[in-house]
């Protein structure tokens, strides 16, 4: 469940979505591995990846697994039950898979940061998004910022007409920004620029 980043009771689809989201995360050719990892280190983590992928997908498989790690199996319609959900990766490891390893974390950062720097657009729900990697519930964002959960949550779904003028919303971002250690400057500038381009934002600058 760690490697695929997935809670216990997820579904077979979501064990799927996950499973394709990495393999497509760690592929030979992801401009993020020429600077993270050496093909060795991208091949062990994507060997981690089919293994859980291949545990997790076999509902009989999985029920032992979760039986032995003192886990409760959700009821779920099985993946082997529906072959548009079935997917099989290529794959000669034969060892269970174990605890996840510290460097398996560290290079999750890694690549998480890499993402989060070559990001230009910093639309609302990228920082959503990134607050919810960070467990930063919006409660706490509003009690630490001092900003109303109603604003929090039109800059995240991007409901310009409900969003303060400008003047207050660049102090708003500026402030979500710094919380989640993200480039402040960017992150208004894109921001307020995307805002300003709406038909809110140009109807409150007539």
């Amino acid at each position: 469940y760690d490697y695929l980043e997935i809670s216990s009771d997820a579904s077979p689809q979501g064990v799927r979505t996950s499973y394709l989201r990495f393999k497509a995360a760690y592929k030979k050719d992801s401009p993020a591995l020429y600077t993270l990892f050496d093909p060795s280190q991208s091949e062990e983590i994507l060997s981690k990846i089919e293994e859980a992928y291949l545990m997790l997908s076999n509902s009989e498989k999985r029920k032992e697994y979760d039986k032995n790690h003192g886990l409760v199996s959700p009821d779920f319609p099985t993946l082997e039950s529906d072959p548009n959900l079935l997917v099989a990766p290529p794959t000669d490891f034969s060892r269970e898979p174990t605890g996840v390893p510290p460097e398996f974390v560290q290079k999750q950062a890694l690549l998480q940061r890499f993402e989060i720097e070559s990001e230009t657009e910093w639309k609302g729900f990228t920082l959503k998004k990134i607050r919810e990697s960070k467990k930063i519930s919006l409660e706490e964002m509003s009690e630490t910022t001092k900003i109303g959960k109603k604003y929090i949550t039109a800059i995240e779904e991007e409901s310009f007409a409900l969003l303060p003028a400008p003047v207050f919303l660049r102090g708003f971002l500026t402030q979500i920004a710094k919380i989640l250690k993200l480039p402040h400057e960017k992150v208004v500038s894109a921001y307020l620029t995307r805002y300003t381009g709406s038909y809110e934002g140009r109807a409150r600058n007539k």
